[in-house]
């Protein structure tokens, strides 16, 4: 099923999307350098606001779709890299500005209650993953429903069926 998704046409694809494995992989770890960094203390989390089976979820998501499209042979190679290479930049995106976010909630709430604990007792603790969640689904309406419209209605069609 994946073996399409090691072509070498997609190896820069395959890249990024590794890369962002590795950061949600990290996520934890990386947040808290750059807290520490941005609040110029040490910081640390008691419970960690990063829900990590829905990055495993959704790369699962991402990677069954890659692998319709890449599959898609009767359309042209850079359009399918485009969409693949697009949608993965733009959840790319959205990770970044969910940190940002993350970062300058955590900053507003340490000046305010100089802690964490009652931003933890709130849904808005895990607003890092409702952004990045919202990205993603974005990122797959705008950049893969139209080519996955499309592979649909030519497999309707007879088009590209062997």
């Amino acid at each position: 099923m994946f073996s399409t998704l090691l072509n070498r046409e997609f190896l820069p694809q395959l890249i990024l999307f590794f890369i962002l494995g590795v950061y949600f992989y990290f996520i934890d770890q990386i947040a808290v350098h750059f807290a520490s960094a941005f609040l110029g203390l040490s910081f640390h989390y008691v419970d960690a606001p990063f829900l990590k089976l829905v990055y495993i979820v959704l790369g699962v998501v991402a990677l069954a779709l890659f692998t319709i499209i890449t599959r898609a042979h009767w359309i042209e190679l850079e359009k399918r890299k485009l969409v693949i290479s697009s949608f993965l930049l733009a959840v790319l995106a959205g990770a970044v500005m969910s940190m940002i976010v993350h970062l300058h909630q955590i900053h507003d709430q340490l000046a305010v209650h100089g802690s964490l604990f009652s931003l933890e007792d709130s849904y808005w603790y895990y607003l890092h993953d409702y952004i990045f969640v919202a990205s993603f689904a974005m990122a797959g309406f705008l950049f893969l429903r139209p080519l996955l419209q499309r592979i649909e209605k030519d497999k309707d069609n007879g088009v590209g069926l062997r």
